[in-house]
């Protein structure tokens, strides 16, 4: 209710009915960097880190629309979100499954994504918490996909939609925050899974 009315406040201000800045408007994307500050241990800036999409599937195809070309290679996890698939393809390039496999409590195996990188492939997709498993990758698995994006000059896009769906002492980790990870991974982060 609180958000509800926050947003009722908002438009009744006359900055309402003038064009937006198109990251997001100063107010929110301050707002989120201290969220990120709070939240995930990235101290970032909002007027040149942040960019506000109308929803996590539009900052997801913004991103892969601006990091990937016609011909390049995507690789992502299988099992999951249906909707990676299609948005890889919008772009022109094409996906590239690795599996996930409920016998490695759906961690994935680092030589399944380096078995699958070419002179094409140009980023890795993942979900964590992921959708559809619920697992979330260990702190291990994170530190060899950030060797491996590294290595090969991946980009590495992180949705991060269901970091507050946490069981068992569980913690969510921003793949960001690891060494040599920050410049080459575009988190999103959406409030429609936490806050509907």
């Amino acid at each position: 209710a609180h958000i509800k009315e926050a947003a009722v406040r908002y438009l009744e201000q006359p900055q309402a009915s003038m064009y937006a800045d198109p990251r997001g408007i100063p107010e929110f994307r301050a707002a989120i960097a201290r969220k990120m500050a709070r939240a995930n241990d990235m101290v970032i800036d909002p007027d040149t880190e942040i960019s506000v999409s109308p929803g996590g599937k539009a900052g997801i195809v913004a991103t892969l629309l601006a990091i990937v070309d016609v011909g390049d290679e995507v690789l992502l996890e299988d099992p999951g979100w249906l909707s990676f698939d299609p948005m890889i393809r919008l772009t022109g390039a094409t996906p590239v499954p690795f599996p996930i496999r409920p016998q490695n409590d759906f961690q994935l195996d680092p030589a399944d994504l380096v078995a699958r990188i070419t002179p094409r492939t140009r980023a890795i997709v993942l979900c964590s918490p992921h959708n559809p498993t619920g697992a979330i990758l260990s702190i291990a698995t994170m530190l060899e996909i950030a060797r491996i994006a590294i290595e090969h000059d991946l980009w590495v896009v992180m949705d991060e939609a269901y970091e507050h769906f946490l069981f068992d002492d569980n913690r969510h980790v921003s793949i960001a925050t690891i060494e040599g990870m920050r410049e080459r991974t575009i988190s999103i982060q959406t409030a429609s899974k936490t806050y509907n």
